[in-house]
């Protein structure tokens, strides 16, 4: 899959993915708890709300760097790289704390589609060497 086109269109979908989670996050905080971490979850302490808040903010930032990788895809392979990293860790880390009953299966349900990603992400980085 060399085609430029398809692969800006990736990373604009992927940037629109995260930014999303990004807003949501930030713009709907006690919601996003909720539907996260279950009905009875909620920041215990500043420390909880500081870290959910940084988390929803890296999102972001990836979110702004799949942008950079649509506008120059072979500039900007290393985004990528760590993207696929990023999303890899979360998905392990989610599944865990879902099988420990720590988070919902909707937390479950978003960091599988996170993990799809790294699907396309790894076709782009083999298939344009």
């Amino acid at each position: 899959m060399k085609n430029p086109g398809f692969w800006r269109g990736t990373f604009i979908a992927a940037s629109l993915w995260n930014l999303g989670a990004c807003a949501l996050g930030l713009l709907c905080y006690e919601f996003s708890i909720e539907l996260l971490f279950g009905a009875m979850a909620g920041p215990e302490s500043f420390r909880a709300e500081l870290f959910f808040r940084f988390f929803v903010a890296a999102v972001g930032v990836f979110g702004l760097g799949y942008f950079m990788v649509a506008k120059k895809l072979e500039a900007n392979r290393d985004i990528v790289r760590l993207g696929l990293i990023a999303k890899l860790v979360i998905f392990v880390t989610v599944l865990v704390c879902f099988i420990q009953g720590l988070v919902t299966v909707w937390f479950l349900a978003a960091a599988i589609g996170d993990f799809l990603w790294s699907f396309l992400f790894i076709a782009f980085l083999v298939g344009r060497k």
